[in-house]
């Protein structure tokens, strides 16, 4: 394993993972459309697993190792991608900027991991 790639992938995961996980503004962001999108009731969920792939594989390449071929081909998509049924949300997701930046820095990583695979 490349060892560039790994002090980046370390520098990554704890310059932009390691953020505490937006709860309210989630919370608030399936209140605001509950009753216009019922499917928003699983968007925190769908979001934690996108942030967990994203953050498991980046520990994969930190401790040395491949990214399972299984797990890397989930990284090929971005999260509305992945979870399309949410694209309703991005137009509003500047309202929501805790959410926002969330994705923003996982994206970043996500795309760095992609790169290299």
């Amino acid at each position: 394993m490349d060892k560039a790639l790994r002090r980046e992938a370390k520098r990554a995961y704890k310059e932009l993972l390691s953020f505490p996980f937006p709860y309210e503004g989630l919370a608030s962001l399936e209140n605001t459309f509950e009753d216009t999108h019922p499917e928003i009731e699983e968007f925190t969920m769908d979001f934690n697993d996108f942030c967990t792939l994203v953050a498991g594989s980046c520990t994969y390449i930190i401790k040395g190792k491949a990214i399972p071929k299984y797990q890397a081909s989930f990284l090929t998509e971005d999260f509305f991608t992945s979870y399309s049924k949410y694209t309703f949300l991005q137009p509003v997701l500047k309202d929501y900027p805790d959410i926002s930046d969330e994705m923003m820095r996982y994206e970043t990583v996500r795309k760095m991991l992609v790169e290299n695979l």
